[in-house]
């Protein structure tokens, strides 16, 4: 599901971002496999846009 818009797609659909430890934002995971907790994004130009003001990303993980 994209984070932004919410609506649902196959996950090869989706673009993965990750924020690793010390990070200003999200990075993108092309290879979808990367640690860390993960945001999907759909291919929809606004919800790319729309990316750099979601704050959702800092989040602390659940865990540790």
């Amino acid at each position: 599901m994209c984070v932004i818009c919410r609506r649902r797609f196959p996950k090869r659909e989706l673009t993965r971002y990750i924020c690793p430890a010390g990070a200003q934002g999200p990075v993108q995971d092309e290879s979808q496999i990367l640690p860390g907790r993960g945001y999907y994004l759909c291919t929809d130009e606004a919800c790319e846009i729309r990316l750099s003001k979601y704050k959702g990303w800092q989040r602390a993980p659940r865990g540790k």
